[in-house]
């Protein structure tokens, strides 16, 4: 690289030209390394390293990332067609051709430990019930040693003192075990209170998954609202289905026409659903999904499907036409 100025003295036009074209120089061979899309200075850059290393770099997916980006990521294939003088249908194509390369190339070589999620609480089907237990048979049980009760009741010459420390550290011991065990025992009450209001989940599956609150819960078995939020947060369940986090079943409530209630969990199913049959051609509306959800007694404002299509990652109708 070319000596860095001194302080107060920038140089030259000529000499901070030159500086310029060396790091150009430099920046063109880090991106010739792999993954390929590396060193890139935007996400329009990225596009075509990838498409000039397969040999694309005069191509038309090349022409609309170099020169009609934005109209690329709006989705406006009838101004591409326009500019470009070509069929959507080839426009489309193109435009697939571009969708194929990857805006993250760095993410190839993150290398992360794999996360594992080991199950807080296990439900078993025995016959007609649910059964709910802790998954915690290779934990240790605590057990306060006999030795300290010993040293109580047989050493007479143990002095005041050291009795009261050692009373002491036995009480904090007994509570300490008092209160594992008494989280143990609301942990599976507020497993069998879910599996109870969420039967038809584990009979049928998510599509049935019914409206529950931590509050609810909280009543069913008579403790704080906060306290089974505690025994909730980032707890997991082994169930016939599958594992789930304990937060899962929690949802708000919507209403149908015949008054019952449903999930938000399974109005985004529905939703989901609904999409995935349509035409591509013909992409449905927020509000003509909303009028769908309706015919099947399901009372669900427009903007309230557009909230959940955009949690599920869901583009909106013009963003997914296919021509």
């Amino acid at each position: 690289m070319a000596e860095t100025f001194r302080d107060g003295d920038p140089g030259s036009d000529d000499d901070k030209r030159k500086r310029i074209e060396e790091v150009e120089r430099v920046l063109k061979i880090i991106q010739t390394f792999d993954p390929i899309g590396v060193g890139a200075r935007n996400l329009k850059e990225c596009l075509l390293i990838q498409l000039e290393a397969k040999g694309l770099g005069d191509s038309v997916p090349a022409r609309i990332v170099r020169d009609y980006f934005e109209e690329f990521k709006q989705k406006k294939y009838l101004d591409l067609s326009k500019a470009l003088r070509m069929p959507l249908r080839e426009i489309q194509d193109q435009a697939q051709i571009i969708g194929s390369l990857n805006p993250k190339p760095g993410l190839d070589i993150l290398v992360d430990e794999p996360k594992y999620v080991i199950p807080d609480l296990v439900v078993d089907r025995v016959g007609d019930r649910y059964v709910v237990s802790l998954n915690d048979h290779n934990v240790p049980r605590l057990r306060i040693s006999q030795s300290y009760r010993d040293e109580l009741s047989q050493n007479v010459e143990l002095d005041e003192k050291a009795r009261d420390f050692i009373q002491g550290r036995l009480k904090n011991a007994k509570w300490l075990i008092q209160t594992i065990e008494q989280r143990r025992r609301t942990m599976i009450k507020v497993m069998e209170a879910i599996v109870e209001e969420q039967r038809d989940f584990f009979e049928r599956g998510a599509a049935y998954l019914r409206p529950l609150t931590l509050q609810q819960v909280a009543s069913k078995i008579g403790m704080h609202e906060s306290t089974v939020s505690r025994v909730t947060t980032s707890k997991y369940v082994q169930t016939p289905r599958g594992v789930y986090e304990l937060k899962y079943f929690f949802s708000s409530a919507l209403s149908t026409e015949e008054g019952d209630e449903v999930s938000a969990k399974s109005a985004k199913m529905r939703i989901r659903g609904i999409i995935e049959k349509e035409d591509a051609r013909r992409p449905l509306s927020d509000q003509k999904i909303a009028d769908i959800l309706k015919k099947d007694g399901l009372i669900i404002a427009r903007r309230t499907v557009a909230k959940y299509r955009e949690q599920l990652g869901i583009l909106p109708a013009r963003h997914r036409k296919q021509y």
